[in-house]
């Protein structure tokens, strides 16, 4: 192995040592293959030499220790896959059919590909966040990729597209993805080369997919109405691929935690996607992802127009209009008789909000009951108060 200064390296060259982030964590590990964008990715971090292995130095040793971060990556990635997954049957998807077996299995695929692992296995050492993020896209494209029919080697592509969407990140320091506070204009700036940096990078791989791969990686912040970066032109040239990515990565976005923000609720992910983001996602899309979410959980406290309820379960295709258990007046008083509301059918009764932390904490202890104690029986239901379409006509013909 030989130091070589950082203006000599070229790309193919096989790196000796890891080099370290200025906080001492790992940024590129022993073992890996130098590109141009790992070249000018270090250059702009100050690096000014690393150790190269010189011809037929590469030995088995470093073979192995490149091959066990791969492992690690590959084993640390099937984990999260069998985390989110449990999570989304226990409590978000309606319809668990949706991530079995071939979910799973296309993630083991996935992760056999030598490409994949390394993106994965660089991002996991650069910000872990952006590595879980990462899966956790590929997971809800895959769910939206079933819900619109593609076929097992289509959604094998879609899989693989939503888990390197983000590998562009790579160009991004980890002070800035994970910064607090406002970014500057030049930090977002920096942000935004990241979708050009994952297609550059992409584009240089020996993969029959790596031009529908690249697409997406460049456009899954472009959106429909033109709107979005790097290109700000009409969204007829947007992937289809790309289509879905985009809603995949913007829900795990919003219902994630991060260092500058809360994870928002289901109901306030579909709020700003349907509503303060109309437009700018593909709304069929959109509309058969939230058909499957269940956007109040089962066993959600609720305040509504009637009172106080919980929620009692909800329906695919009916996911903002679940059946409720009213028990509670507007005024923290509890109900003589509590009754059951299917608010698909009875428009007159709206949410308000969800409760949760200091809110439901403070109705508990007014009322002194904990609400899931009301999911243990059945109440009867109480009939719509709301005129019917039927009566509505009948009204309109008497007159």
């Amino acid at each position: 192995m030989k130091e070589v200064p950082l203006k000599d390296v070229a790309p193919g060259m096989i790196l000796a040592r890891d080099v370290l982030t200025a906080r001492g964590i790992v940024h590129l590990r022993t073992g890996t293959e130098l590109t141009r964008l790992y070249i000018n990715q270090l250059a702009e971090m100050g690096v000014t030499s690393v150790e190269i292995f010189t011809d037929g130095e590469y030995d088995q040793n470093s073979i192995v220790s490149a091959g066990t971060a791969l492992s690690e990556a590959k084993t640390a990635g099937l984990a999260i896959v069998s985390k989110k997954l449990k999570n989304l049957t226990d409590v978000q998807l309606l319809n668990p059919s949706l991530i079995d077996g071939p979910i799973h299995r296309l993630f083991n695929e996935a992760l056999d590909n030598e490409n994949n692992l390394k993106a994965l296995r660089d991002l996991r050492t650069h910000d872990p966040y952006t590595f879980m993020h990462s899966i956790d896209v590929a997971i809800i494209s895959g769910i939206i990729g079933k819900i619109a029919g593609y076929d097992r080697a289509r959604l094998a592509l879609l899989v693989r597209s939503g888990l390197l969407h983000d590998l562009g990140k790579l160009v991004v320091p980890p002070e800035i993805l994970n910064k607090p506070g406002k970014l500057t204009d030049e930090e977002f700036a920096t942000i935004k080369l990241h979708p050009m940096a994952g297609w550059s990078q992409m584009m240089t791989w020996d993969d029959p997919a790596r031009e529908q791969l690249a697409a997406v990686a460049l456009q899954h912040h472009k959106r429909l109405n033109g709107s979005g970066y790097p290109m700000r032109d009409s969204g007829d040239s947007l992937s289809p691929l790309a289509e879905i990515v985009a809603i995949a990565d913007v829900y795990d976005a919003l219902t994630s935690e991060r260092s500058y923000k809360v994870a928002y609720k289901p109901h306030i992910a579909y709020k700003i996607m349907t509503r303060l983001s109309r437009g700018q996602f593909n709304p069929e899309l959109l509309e058969s992802f939230f058909d499957q979410i269940a956007i109040y959980p089962v066993a959600s406290t609720l305040e509504t127009s009637a009172g106080f309820a919980i929620v009692k379960s909800a329906e695919y295709g009916k996911t903002t209009h679940p059946r409720i258990l009213v028990f509670a007046t507007d005024r923290y008083q509890l109900i003589d008789e509590p009754y059951e509301v299917d608010l698909s059918k009875d428009p007159s009764i709206t949410i308000s909000s969800v409760l949760e932390d200091m809110g439901l904490l403070a109705l508990t202890s007014r009322l002194r009951i904990n609400p899931k104690d009301f999911m243990e029986k059945e109440y009867p239901e109480k009939k719509s108060t709301a005129p019917s379409e039927s009566s509505e006509l009948l009204a309109t013909i008497k007159k």
